[in-house]
């Protein structure tokens, strides 16, 4: 399925997430910027500043379509550095930082958001993210209720998808999915979390869950709907299945920025940042 979300010629998720891999040349976009910033540098001391802001701004932007996320966070810290207390700005690093599994400069930023007044639950969902694929789950946890307790049910389903992973590595009880998950929630776009946590709560038979998986054929909707399941079989004492659905994400990645795909590979690959267990 085609999506509007990034360029059709990418960075391959192994460049971000490994250093190693398929980054596509420059864009006419991302050279539009680079001239732009180099006009920048010959400018007077009053319009160089913003003229500089704004190309890098353009830049960023640019490199992000092109899901060169690393190079991206690069122009964004860069702008931080003359902005030190743009919140927004770091913010959107932080989210970069937490899809490259860069989970530790990640945490700091959404720190820093918090002790700038942005500390909504969107923020504290993605905060409660970064914790989990550093392996901090009992901190994933705690996020996710955080982010539950302030969010709508269409947010609320991620946090218990999260929770709930995150209850299981740990053996503990999913208290939000016992509690707080029930049928004909208003999930929204996140209707894959659902379809996971109806699996989870015994909702959606275990067959019906295979029925999904093999029929679905949007790249953004296989990796959270697997990874719940590849999560649950884990959990269930059937690793082996498990471990092979994970790999099997992997191979589908077509939109690898997706957290269930970005799971998949920590779990395979492990996490740079060392999980803490």
């Amino acid at each position: 399925m085609t999506h509007s979300y990034f360029a059709e010629l990418h960075a391959s998720p192994s460049s971000q997430l490994a250093g190693s891999g398929f980054v596509p040349p420059d864009s006419p976009a991302v050279s539009r910027a680079w001239e732009e910033l180099r006009q920048a540098a010959g400018l007077d001391e009053l319009s160089a500043p913003a003229a500089r802001r704004e190309a890098l701004l353009k830049l960023a932007g640019a490199l992000g379509f092109q899901l060169r996320y690393t190079e991206e966070i690069s122009m964004l810290s860069a702008l931080i550095d003359e902005a030190p207390d743009d919140a927004e700005l770091i913010r959107r690093r932080a989210a970069r930082e937490l899809t490259t599994l860069r989970c530790e400069a990640a945490l700091k930023d959404f720190a820093r958001c918090a002790e700038l007044g942005m500390n909504g639950p969107d923020t504290v969902y993605r905060d409660g993210l970064a914790r989990y694929f550093s392996g901090d789950y009992e901190g994933a946890m705690k996020a996710e209720e955080q982010c539950f307790a302030a969010s709508d049910e269409e947010l609320g389903i991620g946090a218990i998808y999260w929770h709930t992973l995150a209850a299981w590595r740990l053996g503990a009880e999913p208290s939000l999915l016992k509690e707080r998950y029930r049928p004909g929630m208003k999930v929204g776009h996140h209707f894959s979390y659902d379809r996971a946590m109806s699996l989870a709560a015994g909702y959606l038979s275990e067959g019906d869950m295979k029925a999904l998986i093999a029929g679905e054929d949007d790249d953004l909707e296989y990796p959270m709907i697997a990874y719940g399941y590849a999560r649950w079989l884990i959990k269930e004492g059937r690793k082996e299945e498990g471990g092979a659905l994970l790999k099997e994400i992997l191979k589908r990645d077509g939109f690898w920025i997706a957290y269930g795909f970005i799971g998949a590979w920590s779990d395979v690959n492990g996490n740079a940042d060392g999980p803490r267990r």
